[in-house]
């Protein structure tokens, strides 16, 4: 397995989960990748908020399949963490934290 990945098949073969998404690499620079890994299907959100609670970034992309990965970059977010939440037709479906390292 290359530096970096997670294995997924465990969630893509049918284990019991809702949803599940990481961020790659994390700590991260100024381009980065969130993966986004769950059953359902249709428009999902992606938010990206400050530890002051400010929105950074925000992108709205279609799913079709069970994982989604979402490519950052150049994103100019200046060194620190950030909060990042996934909605699904609206449901917050997970969430974390990244570490934005120059």
């Amino acid at each position: 397995m290359a530096k970096n990945s997670i294995d997924n098949s465990d969630l893509l073969n049918g284990a019991d989960y809702r949803a599940y998404s990481y961020c790659i690499p994390n700590p991260a620079d100024d381009n980065f990748d969130i993966h986004f890994i769950s059953h359902d299907k249709g428009k999902v959100s992606l938010k990206i908020i400050d530890i002051l609670g400010n929105l950074i970034y925000d992108t709205d992309k279609s799913k079709n399949s069970e994982e989604l990965i979402i490519t950052i970059k150049n994103s100019k977010m200046l060194v620190g963490q950030y909060y990042y939440q996934l909605l699904i037709n609206n449901n917050i479906e997970s969430n974390g934290i990244i570490q934005i390292l120059h």
